[in-house]
């Protein structure tokens, strides 16, 4: 089987679960990692042997990755989607998808045009108590939601 070329942006708290991920995936062949603070992403790249980088772009051109996990603060995440997607990689973004409608629509319409693939973590989808509420919502047990809170 084929790996697939991965990188990382946003070396962060949350960066760090996504670079664990990568590295250990045996599908996954992880090949950089991009921060704004390059000490960041020299950090992360010593730790797992991968080509740090502080440009998303110069990364996309010359990685030749496959997927980008974004993993940025979620104003920035349609900044690194959109050029994922007009380098042919695909993107796998951390909750949010974005920080408004319009960024999220820019964001479809580039994984479309270039026929890229564009997903957004939902760890919990599979927890029973939302389960059991998306079966409810499903059914039309309790209507249909117009705004939702959540607290944990």
């Amino acid at each position: 089987m084929d790996r697939v070329r991965t990188a990382l942006v946003g070396c962060g708290k949350v960066g760090q679960i996504h670079a664990q991920a990568l590295a250990g995936l045996t599908e996954s062949e992880f090949v950089a990692v991009c921060d704004v603070k390059i000490e960041r992403a020299a950090t992360f790249a010593t730790r797992y042997q991968v080509r740090p980088y502080h440009d998303v772009t110069r990364m996309l051109a010359e990685s030749h990755i496959e997927v980008l996990c974004v993993a940025t603060p979620h104003p920035l995440h349609a900044a690194a989607a959109i050029a994922a997607a007009e380098a042919g990689a695909h993107v796998l973004v951390e909750k949010p998808l974005a920080a408004g409608l319009a960024d999220c629509d820019a964001m479809l319409r580039a994984a479309r045009l270039h026929k890229t693939k564009l997903g957004v973590i939902s760890q919990r989808r599979w927890y029973e108590p939302v389960v059991r509420m998306k079966g409810a919502i499903r059914s039309g047990k309790i209507g249909r939601p117009v705004l939702g809170t959540f607290t944990m």
